[in-house]
């Protein structure tokens, strides 16, 4: 996750004092990176020809979509459009 839409939607570590809510958004920032790394690396778009290392399963995409969710919330909350 960039920094600015971490930072825009109030998920950015820093912008927190509780060491574990640090921890935890900190750790969720490395994971929406890293789900792009993957996305990049191993998608039929960007990935080479042949045969691909590493399949990534259900339960992966099933991740990246919780991810997103997460995100999205985030957002529509703050927006005044849904309940907290």
């Amino acid at each position: 996750m960039h920094g600015l839409t971490a930072r825009e939607l109030n998920v950015a570590p820093d912008q927190h004092v509780e060491e574990p809510i640090k921890m935890i958004l900190g750790g969720t920032m490395n994971l929406v990176n890293e789900i792009g790394t993957l996305r990049n690396r191993f998608s039929d778009a960007h990935a080479p020809g042949g045969e691909i290392p590493v399949k990534p399963s259900a339960r992966h995409a099933a991740l990246a979509v919780n991810m997103a969710t997460f995100l999205i919330e985030t957002y529509v909350v703050q927006q005044g459009k849904a309940p907290a």
